[in-house]
C-alpha cells in the first residue's frame, strides 16, 4: 500500500517549484523556501509540514511513497527537489547509501581515522586466531587500546571479518 495523503493542486506547484533556484552545475532545483535545521526544505500541505523533496518525488510518481520509506538524495543535497535526484528507499537503504558516500562520521570517512576497514578485518581476524591485543596491535601498528575497543564493539562494530 502507497501513502497518498495529500492533494497536489496548482497552489502546491506554485509554491513549490516557485520557490527553487536551479544549479547550472549540478542541476539540483535549489528550495529557497522554509527549511528544516538539516537544510531539507519544508512546505505546508492540507495543515500538515511535508518535506519539500518528498513531495516533489510524489507530484512526479503519481503521489505514492511506500509507508515507512524514505525519499531519498541522489545527489545529497538536502534542499534539492529535483525528481530526477530523489529515489525511493528503506531506513537501512538510505543508511547504506549515507556510509558508501562517506557523509557518515564513521569508519574510514572519521576524520581522525587511522584505519581503513580493510586493516579492521585483519585485526578482527588476528583476534580469532588467539592472538593477544598487544601482539596485533604492533603487528598493525596502533595502540593496544584502539585494538581492544574494536574487539568490544566500541568503534568499527559495522566491519564484520
Amino acid at each position: 500500500m502507497k501513502e497518498s495523503y495529500m492533494r497536489v493542486n496548482t497552489s502546491v506547484l506554485k509554491r513549490l517549484y516557485g520557490r527553487c533556484v536551479v544549479d547550472s552545475d549540478t542541476g539540483c532545483w535549489e528550495f529557497t523556501g522554509a527549511k528544516n535545521t538539516k537544510g531539507y526544505g519544508n512546505i505546508g500541505i492540507d495543515g500538515r509540514t511535508v518535506s519539500a523533496h518528498r513531495v516533489s518525488y510524489m507530484i512526479a510518481n503519481d503521489g505514492a511513497v511506500t509507508p515507512g520509506n524514505h525519499v531519498c538524495h541522489s545527489c545529497d543535497n538536502p534542499s534539492c527537489v529535483n525528481p530526477d535526484h530523489l529515489w525511493e528507499g528503506s531506513h537501512s537503504e538510505n543508511m547504506s547509501d549515507r556510509q558508501s558516500k562517506c557523509r557518515a562520521a564513521k569508519g574510514e570517512c572519521h576524520g581522525k581515522s587511522k584505519l581503513t576497514t580493510t586493516q579492521v578485518v585483519a585485526i578482527k581476524r588476528m583476534m580469532k586466531t588467539g592472538l593477544s591485543n598487544a601482539e596485533i596491535a604492533r603487528k598493525m601498528r596502533v595502540s593496544t587500546t584502539t585494538v581492544r575497543r574494536i574487539k568490544l564493539g566500541i568503534t568499527w562494530k559495522e566491519v564484520t571479518a
